[in-house]
């Protein structure tokens, strides 16, 4: 986050800077095996909350001004699938 906010991360192929300002909302996402004690240890280091499901965390970091969400793969998945299905259905894929 201090790399974009100072202007010295560039897209994956170089072809610009990524800049955002103190006022820009911005969202990290970390997809994990959220049953590692690092990660458990993260959380509470930086005082995320635990997702009412138990699969995952979440929380603001007020250093970065960054919302923080931990998920696992498998809680992604089924996001996914949940939000997906009625288009999935509608296209005879399901």
């Amino acid at each position: 986050m201090e790399e974009i906010k100072a202007g010295k991360y560039e897209t994956p192929k170089g072809v610009e800077k990524v800049k955002v300002n103190d006022n820009t909302p911005v969202y990290g996402y970390i997809v994990c095996d959220i049953n590692n004690e690092k990660i458990k240890g993260f959380a509470k280091n930086h005082q995320l909350t635990i997702s009412p499901e138990a699969e995952g965390f979440f929380g603001y970091h007020s250093g970065y001004k960054m919302y923080i969400e931990i998920i696992s793969f498998k809680k992604l998945l089924k996001n996914a699938e949940m939000r997906n299905n009625i288009f999935f259905h509608k296209l005879g894929l399901r």
